[in-house]
């Protein structure tokens, strides 16, 4: 069955166990707990499409995949990605913080001159989608940022 929230995942539920099958452009992840019921589906895929079977996904739309077939769990992370942008952005030698923005700081808004609005939005940017995909906890200081760039878009129009 195709899902009604993504049109590129769909599931079968079979035996009270469910099949997840994700598609992104000529990439397919399959997800179940019954690798039997895996190894069906393959078969009768590959009976009708050239198949290559890349093994145990490690690596996903830019996010890890880390899988503990001992305690079964599957977590995504974007290390990676992160320390890309944080090197991008000449900030690889930040701290981490346990909190990302004190929301009591009382930011100020700056004129176009004091900051490269090009820069500043591409930073900003590259931490949505971080926000979106695995990192939630960030959302309050992205948002908080946003509202400070919307104020510079104002002034000098969007780019």
């Amino acid at each position: 069955m195709c899902s009604d929230v993504d049109h590129s995942v769909f599931y079968k539920f079979e035996d009270g166990t469910i099949i997840i099958v994700a598609i992104y452009v000529d990439n397919k992840m399959m997800l179940s707990k019954d690798k039997k019921m895996i190894d069906e589906l393959k078969k009768c895929l590959a009976g009708k499409y050239e198949l290559t079977n890349l093994g145990e996904a490690h690596w996903i739309l830019g996010m890890e995949i880390i899988c503990n077939h001992n305690k079964h769990t599957i977590m995504l992370s974007q290390c990676q990605y992160i320390e890309s942008i944080l090197e991008c952005f000449e900030m690889a030698s930040s701290r981490p913080v346990a909190m990302p923005m004190d929301p009591n700081m009382k930011l100020v808004k700056v004129n176009e001159a004091e900051v490269n609005v090009k820069t500043y939005q591409s930073a900003l940017g590259a931490q949505i989608y971080a926000m979106l995909a695995t990192c939630p906890n960030i959302m309050f200081a992205v948002v908080t940022l946003r509202s400070l760039q919307l104020h510079l878009d104002k002034r000098t129009g969007p780019l």
